[in-house]
């Protein structure tokens, strides 16, 4: 009996121990394969730029005028850059640290009703599902995947 309260403890140690560490290796690999994303879009991305094809080929044969951008880390930041040197116009940018962010550009967050454009674009590839169904209610606009423009052109 005097053992059976030690070991009992130990198992329970063990067993948070292993918890722990499986959560933690789940997290890392998530980042990893957000990071595979975020990699594999910018190569694409610069293979295009290389051919010089134009993301304006998707806007004008899609009928999007008016745009938005969700996320403005990394992606959302060269996107915004590269659609006003096209001429195309964003309205304005969602992101949910809208109150940390410095840019050119009216940022709102996500839970506010969105003005109306044609397209809201997401740059958070890795999240885009999470997204869209967060901001479906939010608007009537399309939303799509810089990804999916990307491969579109």
């Amino acid at each position: 009996m005097i053992f059976i309260v030690p070991c009992f403890i130990a198992i329970l140690i063990l067993e948070r121990t292993v918890r722990y560490y499986r959560k933690r290796t789940e997290e890392e690999i998530d980042k990893a394969n957000k990071y595979l994303e975020f990699y594999d879009i910018l190569i694409h991305w610069l293979g295009l730029m290389q051919e010089q094809k134009k993301l304006t080929e998707y806007f004008k044969r899609n009928e999007y005028r008016t745009v938005a951008i969700y996320g403005m880390k990394e992606i959302g930041m060269l996107l915004l850059s590269e659609l006003r040197r096209e001429g195309i116009e964003v309205s304005y940018a969602v992101d949910r640290n809208a109150d940390e962010i410095s840019a050119d550009i009216t940022i709102l967050k996500p839970s506010y009703a969105m003005p109306e454009v044609d397209v809201i674009i997401v740059t958070a590839l890795h999240y885009f599902d999470k997204i869209y169904l967060e901001i479906r209610e939010l608007t009537n606009a399309e939303i799509v995947s810089v990804e999916d423009i990307l491969w579109a052109v």
